[in-house]
C-alpha cells in the first residue's frame, strides 16, 4: 500500500452545487482519493483497501459513494481485464504533482473512453463481452502485468519512493502556513525572501528529503527564537535571517 500524498484542496469545491448533492461522506472520499491517485489521477480501484485508507471509522459502502461521484461526473470508471481503476475528472486541471512523482512513472493504465465502456456500472466489473476486445498479455511480462497498451503507459524500472522528495528551487510556503507563523507570537516574517532562500539553501545543500515541505518551513521559522535574557527585556536574538540581511547590507556598502 503506497503512502498517500499531500494535495490541493481550492475554496471552490466548498461551495460546488453538483459536489453538493453528493452524500457527505462522498465528497471526504472524493477528496481522498486525490490523495492516493497517482500523478493523471488515477488510482486502482480496491474498495476495502480505499475505505480502510480514507474513510476507516465510518460504517459506509465505498463502491455506492464511489458511483454517486461517478453519476455526478467527478469520477470516470475503467476497467483492464482483471483490474478496475478509477479516473479523477479534471485531476491535472486542480492538482499539480510534484516532478519527483511523475519522473518515478506510474504502473496504473492510463484512462481512455474504450476502457470506461467496458464497465459494468451496477456491479463495477469488466462486462464479459468486452473482456476479448482488449489485445492478449504478453507472456513474458511479469505475472501481474495487466498493461494492454504498453507504449501509452510509462512504467518506473525502478522502485521509487515518491512520498519524499527535495525541495523545490522556487518552493513557496502556502498562504495558511504563512498565516500560522503570523499569528505564532514570533517576529518572524515568513515572507521574507532571505527566510526562505536561506531555507531552502539550507536543505537542498543537505539533501533533504520531505514529503510535507510547509511543515519543515514552519519549523524553520518557529525556531527563530528570541532571546529572554539580561539587558534591555525589549531586546532579542537577531535571528539568522536578520543577520544575513545586515551581512549583505555591510558587502553592498562596501565593508566586508
Amino acid at each position: 500500500m503506497k503512502m498517500a500524498r499531500s494535495r490541493n484542496i481550492k475554496p471552490g469545491f466548498f461551495t460546488n452545487e453538483i459536489m453538493s448533492e453528493c452524500d457527505p461522506l462522498a465528497r471526504i472520499l472524493f477528496l481522498g482519493l486525490t490523495t492516493i491517485a497517482d500523478f493523471r489521477g488515477n488510482l486502482e480501484w480496491r474498495s476495502k483497501r480505499i475505505k480502510v485508507q480514507i474513510l476507516p471509522y465510518d460504517d459506509c459502502d465505498i463502491d455506492e459513494l464511489g458511483k454517486c461521484l461517478e453519476r455526478s461526473g467527478f469520477l470516470r470508471y475503467y476497467s483492464v481485464p482483471g483490474k478496475m481503476y478509477a479516473h479523477i475528472v479534471n485531476f491535472t486541471k486542480h492538482q499539480s504533482p510534484h516532478k519527483n512523482e511523475r519522473a518515478g512513472g506510474t504502473e496504473i493504465p492510463e484512462f481512455t473512453e474504450k476502457m470506461s465502456q467496458a464497465v459494468d456500472l451496477k456491479t463495477l466489473a469488466t462486462k464479459t463481452d468486452c473482456i476479448e476486445t482488449f489485445p492478449e498479455q504478453d507472456e513474458s511480462a511479469r505475472a501481474d502485468s495487466l498493461n494492454p497498451l504498453p507504449k501509452e503507459i510509462p512504467l518506473s524500472t525502478q522502485p521509487v519512493d515518491n512520498s519524499k522528495y527535495l525541495v523545490d528551487d522556487d518552493y513557496q510556503p502556502s498562504d495558511t502556513v504563512k498565516y500560522r507563523i503570523k499569528t505564532s507570537g514570533h517576529t518572524v516574517n515568513p515572507d521574507d525572501p532571505v527566510i526562505l532562500e536561506k531555507f531552502r539553501s539550507h536543505h537542498k545543500g543537505r539533501g533533504t528529503v520531505s514529503d510535507d515541505w510547509d511543515s519543515m518551513y514552519v519549523k524553520w521559522c518557529l525556531s527563530e527564537k528570541p532571546d529572554n535574557g539580561g539587558g534591555n527585556g525589549n531586546q532579542r536574538r537577531k535571528t539568522r535571517a536578520e543577520e544575513s540581511i545586515e551581512q549583505l547590507q555591510r558587502h553592498a556598502r562596501g565593508e566586508g
